[in-house]
């Protein structure tokens, strides 16, 4: 026995990772291997205490250590890892483990063990023994190229998902029409339930390939129902003088309605439909209306600047609407590791509006690193909701203060 430590396959893989680094080229700023490792890490798998990690490690270098000629390796002693990652001693050596086994880190241990290094008047490291970031460089690519296919997977999923409620609100529209009309040769209170029910599992999908196959079946009845309404017209209501004064088939509706079926029934009877309500009280007026939390004024454009993952899943949208609003907060949940379950109950008791403007504080605290279990810190702003305890608005109060001057103040108006 030596007394060192032995070394294993990952430790000689990144350290044969961490030797292929010959200096970041001139034209890109160090930075940008931390920002590019942060917007790959959803798609890579890594967790948020991972990137919290390398986060604290990445402080600890200055931009000549990313040079040619040089090393980005940094000494932390074991007291301040644990101080700042907020860990034990057994919890601070399982993390850099960890580091290691997923190629992010490289360790270049002195003679005892130790780290520490020593830097000229230039700020130069000319000796250095610790923890070597150079596989994040390496991994540039890696990571662009992943962040890039993330960022067209959130794009491809935001546009499903639209593309599937605006197709099952027209379906609404047609029943709606149908009803009014006495149309019973097609089952379209089915149609508007199958919907309902493919939209529903397309909202718990994370993977466009997956949800691109429900988006089109409810396409599809979309299409059928209404080349039967069409086709019922052309009887019901004829017209010698042309198309223009048939009744208008329109795609959205003031008041919006799901009729169900009765089962008990061959088909549709007429003046017999059941109407279930969407709620209106828990959905913005007008797409990009400004609602009032407590005092606090909200649109859909300020989740971009309130929530950090908020950010991401908005970024392809100029001019967002409540419905992106809606689509982002599912993309969000994933990403903060909220439940399907959880933000579906958050929805039920606090609606859009609210549930988005809790979802975008918890995202925001998860970034600033104040809590550690956003899954469950949702369903308690729910249940303080439902008990009338929940100061939202002050929330909101609070982080636009603090991201001041980026964020503006927003008032009730008087």
């Amino acid at each position: 026995m030596t007394g060192f430590r032995r070394l294993g396959i990952k430790d000689i893989e990144a350290q044969a990772l961490a030797q292929k680094f010959t200096g970041l080229p001139d034209h890109i700023e160090y930075t940008a291997v931390l920002a590019a490792f942060k917007r790959a890490a959803p798609a890579l798998g890594f967790s948020r205490a991972t990137v919290d990690a390398i986060d604290c490690l990445f402080a600890y270098t200055r931009p000549n250590d990313w040079k040619y000629g040089s090393r980005p390796i940094v000494w932390p002693s074991n007291y301040q890892l644990e101080a700042v990652w907020m860990v034990g001693r057994t919890q601070r050596k399982a993390r850099i483990r960890s580091l290691i086994e997923a190629g992010l880190i490289a360790l270049n241990e002195s003679a005892n063990g130790k780290r520490y290094g020593r830097r000229d008047d230039s700020g130069r490291i000319i000796e250095a023994f610790g923890i070597d970031l150079s596989p994040l460089a390496v991994r540039l690519k890696e990571f662009t190229e992943a962040a890039f296919a993330a960022q067209e997977e959130r794009r491809r999923i935001a546009e499903l998902r639209r593309q599937a409620s605006r197709t099952r609100k027209a379906l609404i529209q047609l029943a709606e029409t149908a009803s009014m009309y006495g149309v019973t040769e097609f089952d379209f209170d089915g149609a508007v339930m199958a919907a309902e029910s493919a939209r529903v599992r397309l909202s718990r999908l994370r993977e466009a390939k997956a949800m691109a196959p429900i988006a089109e079946d409810i396409a599809g009845l979309q299409k059928e129902a209404s080349t039967a309404l069409e086709e019922a017209f052309k009887i019901i209501l004829p017209d010698p003088e042309g198309p223009e004064n048939r009744p208008p088939i329109t795609t959205t509706t003031t008041e919006k309605q799901i009729f169900k079926k009765d089962t008990g029934s061959a088909g549709l009877q007429e003046g017999r439909s059941s109407t279930i309500r969407l709620r209106q009280t828990h959905r913005p007026g007008s797409p990009t209306s400004r609602i009032e939390i407590e005092g606090f004024l909200i649109e859909p454009r300020d989740f971009q600047k309130i929530g950090v993952a908020f950010q991401g899943a908005l970024d392809l949208i100029d001019d967002p609407t409540w419905d992106d609003v809606e689509v982002a907060a599912f993309e969000v949940c994933g990403e903060l590791g909220i439940s399907a379950h959880a933000w579906s109950e958050a929805l039920s008791a606090m609606g859009l509006v609210h549930a988005t403007a809790a979802l975008a504080v918890i995202d925001r605290k998860v970034f600033n690193g104040e809590i550690y279990q956003p899954g469950g810190y949702l369903r308690a702003m729910a249940n303080r909701f439902l008990s009338h305890s929940l100061h939202l608005g002050k929330s909101l109060f609070g982080l636009t203060e603090s991201l001041e001057p980026t964020f503006p103040r927003i008032w009730m108006e008087n």
